[in-house]
């Protein structure tokens, strides 16, 4: 008897881990504070600065606890 071929297992869409979506009153109450912290930091002379959302995780790796840690 032939064995059946095995069909290629499908991917499934799926959150990295620590990235959920939010809801309208998360995104409001975050707004409200980012706000204030900006108003402050302003206040004090600090300019804003944006750093990158996603990092490549050589960069990161090192920081990471072990289990973490890209191989």
């Amino acid at each position: 008897m032939a064995e059946k071929p095995k069909k290629p297992q499908k991917l499934r869409a799926r959150l990295p881990r620590g990235l959920g979506d939010r809801g309208p009153a998360e995104i409001a109450a975050t707004r409200r504070m980012t706000e204030t912290i900006r108003e402050v930091y302003e206040r004090y002379g600090f300019e804003p600065v944006e750093t990158p959302t996603m990092e490549f995780t050589d960069a990161l790796g090192k920081f990471l606890p072990d289990q973490d840690r890209p191989n």
